[in-house]
């Protein structure tokens, strides 16, 4: 378990964090919540991919953007473990989170997805909900 949240860490402590993370191929746990991602996001979503033991992926207020967000979609795709996925309040625009509901509309496993607080407006909502249709979690998600 990898808990570090709200702890000011930038790109390259993350990148740092992201060579850590793939030694331990057994980890459950990653939450780098409220930090800065940014430009990491994509080697972040590298050493995701390489951890199929993930359980709870929190990346909460981590700036990890629309193209973060798409690219750590695509390194869950395999994921059959996966409870819980927290991308909230990302600064992602509709094509990540589009991206992101394709990825986990058929994953059996996922509780919990929150893509609150990132910039879809009204019509992306829409469109998010409409590829989520019918999935366990689409009823606990309140866009804002």
């Amino acid at each position: 378990m990898i808990r570090v949240p709200q702890n000011g860490i930038r790109p390259p402590g993350i990148e740092a964090l992201t060579k850590a993370f793939v030694q331990n191929r057994n980890l459950r746990i990653i939450d780098l919540n409220d930090n800065t991602i940014t430009t990491a996001a994509g080697q972040l979503a590298s050493a995701i991919e390489k951890l199929p033991n993930l359980e709870i992926v929190n990346l909460e207020s981590s700036l990890i953007r629309t193209k973060g967000a798409i690219a750590i979609a695509r390194a869950i795709v395999s994921h059959k473990k996966l409870h819980e996925l927290y991308l909230g309040c990302n600064d992602m625009h509709i094509d990540g989170g589009l991206e992101v509901a394709r990825v986990v509309k058929n994953m059996s496993s996922l509780k919990v997805l929150d893509l609150n607080g990132n910039c879809f407006g009204l019509d992306g909502i829409d469109e998010i909900r409409n590829v989520l249709e019918n999935n366990q979690f689409l009823n606990q998600m309140a866009f804002r």
